[in-house]
Parts: C-alpha cells; sequence; structure tokens
C-alpha cells in the first residue's frame, strides 16, 4: 500500500528543526530508512515549512513511527 507522509514545523522553526535533525539522526543510525520504499522522493514547500514524500510498505508500524 502507498502512503502519502506529509510534515511541516511549527513555531520556534530553530528549535524545532534541530529537534526533527536529532530524530532523524536516531532513526538512522538505527537503520530505520525508507531506502527501497521511497515511491516519490522528499519534496519541501518553497513558501512554507511544509513537506511530503511518498512510500510503500505493508508494515504499518513503519508509518506509524
Amino acid at each position: 500500500m502507498k502512503y502519502l507522509i506529509m510534515g511541516e514545523l511549527r513555531e520556534p522553526i530553530e528549535e524545532n528543526l534541530e529537534k526533527m535533525y536529532a530524530v532523524e539522526r536516531e532513526r538512522i543510525e538505527k537503520g530505520e530508512v525508507w531506502g527501497e520504499e521511497m515511491v516519490f522522493q522528499h519534496h519541501v514547500f518553497l513558501s512554507e515549512f511544509k513537506s511530503f514524500f511518498v512510500v510503500q510498505t505493508e508494515d504499518e508500524s513503519k508509518i506509524a513511527k
């Protein structure tokens, strides 16, 4: 099944951006990366702090994280 994953940063942007980077670094260290499951790469809106990407997986627990 394909899933559209959307995200956005809220105020304060700088603080939340650092938190997001820390979470992503931890995921990468644990080997929790999308790899071949990513169907449509990460895209960021130029006018806002929002983004989206599409993954295809049968393991719904990966999406819940």
